[in-house]
């Protein structure tokens, strides 16, 4: 699942927003030649400098086990629409990762909002 092919998806610390892995796709869509691995999240997925306004960790480190989040962005650093999905994981040595799964959605629906901001009336926690 973490290198399918239809899903940008990557990996971050939830302390330090740290990249820990992130796919072949994503990193392609983003025209980078390094792997981002060790940059923060923020930097390389959104072009920002500091954490994303509607960053879920922080709704994340206070849901259940296993829930997953929801949201559609439009992500203007990409120049795309994305449904995106996030959630902690087990990640290597027992530490927990904040995953991001996105599908491109672009084309299929005209979001119109500020870069980063879940569109209207899409609902955000959802337990696994």
């Amino acid at each position: 699942i973490y290198r399918n092919r239809r899903l940008y998806s990557y990996g971050s610390d939830p302390e330090t927003n740290e990249i820990v892995w992130v796919n072949e796709r994503a990193i392609k869509q983003l025209k980078r030649d390094d792997d981002a691995v060790g940059r923060k999240c923020y930097e390389v997925m959104a072009g920002k400098s500091g954490p994303c306004a509607n960053c879920d960790l922080k709704r994340l480190k206070d849901m259940p086990e296993y829930s997953q989040m929801e949201q559609t962005i439009y992500n203007p650093h990409m120049d795309r629409s994305f449904a995106c999905y996030d959630s902690l994981f087990p990640w290597v040595g027992g530490r927990l990762v904040h995953m991001c799964y996105a599908l491109d959605i672009t084309g299929r629906e005209s979001l119109g909002m500020e870069s980063c901001m879940p569109a209207p009336g899409v609902g955000y926690a959802h337990e696994a």
